[in-house]
């Protein structure tokens, strides 16, 4: 009797997963546009927000710096009281509300716009609409603070050939500047409304960068957390 070999039977091999397909070109579009939509929402909150902070230390810090300035050219040493009783009822102005109130509205707006990035990405060939908008946007973050760090780092030695900027400051104050001067420009309101325009378009301009990363962040992501494919048939 002739005994079967056993490595005559084929043995059934479990099937391999099958790997994760690309993206459509349909939903790779939807991603960059999420990210240039809704990424630029978010940035220009934040943008709000980071203008609205920067006013807010504005308007409190230079005047009490100055009246700070004024007290110890009248020789009293323990004026901190009186210069806080003087600079914080600005809050209390229509200016002072106002960006206040801009603060947390621009992060709101922020939030709106990882929101609307959100919904543009519950698309057919998409998955994970949050995870994506999440990492994305964290992506773009350490990006976007890694390029600006390299232009400051870049202009820094531009701005110290300036004379008056660079290692030594801006020079000091002019001689002619006296108390009577100092108390003028202690004026938060006249500060804000002279410095405003420049923290605007400051502001403004530092978001074109992070809306472009946001672009390519945001098909990044789609793409690594793209849907897995249709398990094959089984016979």
């Amino acid at each position: 009797m002739t005994v079967p070999n056993p490595g005559a039977f084929a043995v059934a091999a479990a099937p391999r997963p099958a790997g994760r397909p690309p993206i459509a070109r349909a939903a790779a579009h939807r991603a960059r546009l999420a990210g240039g939509v809704g990424g630029g929402i978010a940035w220009l909150g934040l943008a709000v927000a980071q203008a609205c902070a920067i006013l807010l230390l504005l308007g409190l810090g230079v005047p009490a710096l100055l009246l700070g300035a004024v007290a110890w050219m009248d020789g009293a040493g323990d004026a901190g009281v009186g210069i806080v009783r003087a600079v914080l009822p600005w809050l209390g102005t229509p200016t002072g509300i106002a960006l206040m109130v801009g603060v947390p509205l621009g992060i709101l707006i922020a939030l709106a716009g990882l929101w609307v990035s959100a919904r543009m990405l519950r698309v057919p060939g998409l998955a994970h609409p949050i995870g994506v908008t999440w990492a994305a946007f964290g992506i773009t973050l350490v990006a976007a603070s890694i390029v600006s760090g390299l232009g400051s780092a870049v202009a820094s030695p531009s701005f110290g050939a300036v004379p008056g900027i660079g290692m030594g400051g801006i020079g000091g104050l002019p001689s002619g500047i006296d108390r009577d001067v100092l108390s003028q420009w202690a004026d938060a309101d006249r500060l804000v409304a002279i410095a405003w325009p420049f923290v605007a378009i400051g502001s403004l301009a530092s978001i074109v960068v992070p809306i472009v990363l946001s672009v390519f962040a945001w098909w990044w992501m789609a793409h690594a957390m793209r849907p897995a494919a249709a398990p094959p048939a089984q016979p």
